[in-house]
């Protein structure tokens, strides 16, 4: 019998057929796993993610050096490289950003600046599950006297102020048993700041910031407690001042009414001690909730008698679909260095976005996945906020804080407010040479509107509204802001985009010169 080529060809088909049979859910489940695994390995091997990018802005503006002159029109250029890194993997765990912002004026009314943004963090796991290592660099701006020129990033004044943060923060965590655990944390912080330019002295409130805490606390089941001691520390460069120590030891019992609330006392012994020789001892007493409904909702409050009288916190978070709220109220006593130290990494939109993202984002995705929802909706990285006051000083401080942020398919809503009333705690230390510096309060708010116009363009409407006025007891200095901005950005390309727009503000002052300014801007975007 002849055999064909067109018979062999039968037969191989066949015999192909029976081992695809044999083997079909195994083929069918390699042809998944393979080239996703293959996908897989450098995602795996690449624990380092940055991304580069570089805009550009021109801006024309009727009254370039508004607060301090009337009507000087001029061209103003700014080039903002920046960078932006994560790493997760092992034991360390770094992300962080940089940017420099360099401004130039084409008539020369205002000095030309390069401003630096630096916001860097960094966890090491020295010993596994036991030792850890937080580290941190801030650079950031912000202004010089709270009641001159606010700060601008498009036409900075002479008013700017650059500052840096540095930290280093050991601490040993450990549970010993599933309710029981354990921690020592020593934060230490050093502050620093240029002036208004490169070339001046550092200010007064140049300084140190220790904070250092060890507790053992058991969870209420139904019943727990907390045990800790407290050291705080502020130390400043060029102050005949003696540090500013306040040592604590506090015990709180708490009990779980179900298993969402816990209700708690807390009582405790102070020392502090702000003048050489001079030193003070007080009692602590007060009472503390945790209310925990869902996964998604939060509500913390504590109050307790200290030496400079009642201090107290509520802080509560609530997240939905697309919609996360965030509210804190305070009363507490600070330090310049110590508030420089609290001051979040990153802006609060940012924060915002970071929220309203699901839980099983993680890592570098999680990181991404911010930054890229600000760019499709336009969205700024900070929004108005109190101006940080740089003097040697022990303030008590009532802070109010309000951020609600909605984003939907093609619209996004943010508004945040605060109210902070800053004054001196203790006026025999006679640490603050400028009264109306160190007492005052601060009101602001800002709106944002944006919405996606098409699948590459979008529109951005922002409102804020920012006032400073002494307290009444030691003067009447008063300053003011309104700006309104209208945005409009599309996207040229997959890693440029094009935006332009119009802003107006007006200031109102007894302190400076008040005005009003109109800018029209335009720029590029590109990411590398």
């Amino acid at each position: 019998m002849v055999t064909t080529d067109r018979s062999k060809t039968d037969r191989a088909s066949r015999r192909a057929l029976r081992r695809q049979r044999r083997c079909g859910p195994a083929l069918r489940l390699a042809t998944v796993l393979v080239p996703g695994c293959l996908a897989a390995a450098p995602a795996l091997a690449q624990t380092w993610n940055a991304e580069a990018a570089v805009s550009s802005q021109l801006t024309w503006t009727n009254n370039s050096a508004l607060g301090v002159t009337e009507g000087q029109d001029d061209t103003v250029l700014a080039v903002r490289p920046r960078i932006s890194l994560f790493r997760e993997g092992g034991r360390l765990r770094v992300a962080g950003s940089a940017q420099l912002n360099a401004v130039t004026y084409a008539n020369g009314t205002q000095p030309d600046r390069v401003l630096p943004e630096v916001s860097l963090t960094a966890n090491l796991e020295a010993i596994e599950r036991f030792f850890f290592i937080d580290a941190g660099v801030r650079v950031l701006q912000t202004s010089e006297d709270p009641f001159g020129t606010p700060a601008n990033p498009d036409t900075p004044t002479g008013n700017t102020i650059t500052t840096r943060v540095t930290r280093l923060s050991p601490y040993i965590e450990r549970a010993a048993t599933p309710d029981l655990r354990y921690g020592l944390r020593s934060d230490n912080v050093k502050t620093s700041d240029n002036g208004s330019t490169f070339g001046l002295a550092a200010s007064s409130a140049t300084g140190y910031f220790g904070h250092h805490v060890g507790y053992i606390e058991h969870d209420p089941v139904p019943f727990g407690w907390r045990l800790e001691a407290e050291r705080t520390e502020t130390r400043y460069d060029d102050s005949a001042q003696p540090p500013q120590e306040i040592d604590l030891a506090r015990a709180s019992l708490n009990f779980a009414v179900g298993p969402e609330l816990s209700l708690g006392l807390r009582a405790g012994y102070e020392r502090d001690s702000f003048l050489a020789g001079d030193e003070q001892d007080n009692t602590i007493y007060g009472a503390q909730l945790r209310w925990r409904p869902t996964e998604r909702t939060l509500l913390t409050a504590f109050g307790e008698e200290r030496f400079f009288g009642t201090s107290w916190r509520v802080a509560f978070d609530h997240r939905i679909s697309r919609l996360a709220w965030n509210m804190s109220f305070s009363r507490t006593v600070e330090t310049a260095p110590q508030l420089l130290f609290a001051l979040p990494a990153g802006g609060n939109v940012a924060a915002l976005i970071n929220a309203l993202l699901p839980a099983e984002l993680t890592g570098a995705a999680r990181e991404r996945a911010v930054r890229e929802a600000m760019a499709r909706y336009g969205l700024p990285a900070t929004t108005t906020s109190p101006v940080t006051i740089y003097s040697q000083r022990l303030s008590i401080v009532n802070s109010r804080n309000v951020t609600v942020g909605y984003i939907g398919p093609r619209s996004s809503i943010t508004l945040t407010g605060y109210s902070w009333r800053t004054e001196d705690a203790l006026p025999r230390t006679g640490l603050g040479p400028d009264p109306t510096l160190n007492n005052n309060k601060q009101h602001g708010a800002t709106l944002i509107l944006s919405h996606r116009l098409t699948r590459l363009s979008t529109v951005m409407l922002s409102m804020d509204y920012s006032r400073i006025r002494a307290l009444e007891a030691v003067g009447n200095d008063n300053t003011r802001q309104a700006e309104a901005s209208l945005r409009f950005t599309t996207q040229a390309s997959r890693q440029t985009s094009a935006f332009g727009g119009a802003r107006y503000r007006k200031l109102g002052s007894n302190v400076i010169l008040g005005g009003d300014e109109t800018a029209v801007f335009a720029g590029l975007d590109h990411t590398f």
